[in-house]
């Protein structure tokens, strides 16, 4: 499938830039570039550009590959950063990779880019979207817990053995207690001796399938 990406590619030989466009053109990924040579041009492309993937050289003349990622890693966190060099060893490489690289390409094997891009969008995707996902799980929670704990009766939820994991505010009112201060209690504590029977029985109904 054909995809259209923003990228910085952090280069000072243009032929060289050039070549890994090309070979990702030929793969069906498109790239609208912005060539970069030193740290204030990173920065600048960074905070205008808005890339989707940052592609790297190791060495250049006026700047550092593992300097690149960092600044990358500071500005965005989250955009894919691959490494596209013919002078990094397996140490550097696997010390890259440690701070924050997404993948590095040899530029004598060209041909594995496309799948190294790729792959790094794909998993920036996924992130975002278990980030996304995530996010409306806790504000659901939040909402839901609000009405509880607007609700003028103690909500509670015990595990089979009776031991609370959940406790709306109520229990403040109540027994006099924060909702925290019963959590790995047991629900019988809080009922009358002479009551229990019918309410373990009540529960057994309740829970019985």
């Amino acid at each position: 499938m054909d995809i259209t990406l923003r990228a910085v590619i952090v280069e000072d030989v243009a032929t060289e830039a050039e070549l890994a466009v090309r070979e990702l053109q030929k793969a069906g990924i498109h790239l609208e570039t912005r060539i970069v040579q030193n740290e204030a041009s990173l920065r600048a492309a960074l905070n205008s550009f808005n890339p989707d993937i940052v592609l790297s050289d190791f060495t250049l003349p006026q700047f550092d590959g593992m300097r690149a990622l960092g600044i990358v890693r500071e500005l965005s966190a989250d955009i894919p950063f691959i490494f596209v060099s013919g002078t990094i060893g397996e140490e550097r490489a696997i010390e890259a990779l440690k701070r924050g690289a997404s993948d590095y390409v040899l530029k004598s094997n060209l041909k594995r880019l496309p799948q190294a891009v790729r792959q790094a969008v794909e998993r920036r995707r996924l992130e975002y979207e278990r980030r996304q996902a995530e996010s409306l799980r806790e504000a659901s929670e939040n909402k839901l817990r609000s009405i509880v704990n607007a609700i003028k009766e103690w909500i509670w939820e015990a595990d089979a053995d009776g031991v609370i994991n959940f406790s709306s505010g109520y229990a403040e009112t109540l027994l006099g207690l924060g909702g925290k201060d019963v959590l790995a209690t047991n629900v019988l504590d809080y009922i009358h001796p002479d009551d229990r029977p019918s309410f373990l029985n009540a529960l057994q109904l309740w829970t019985a399938d």
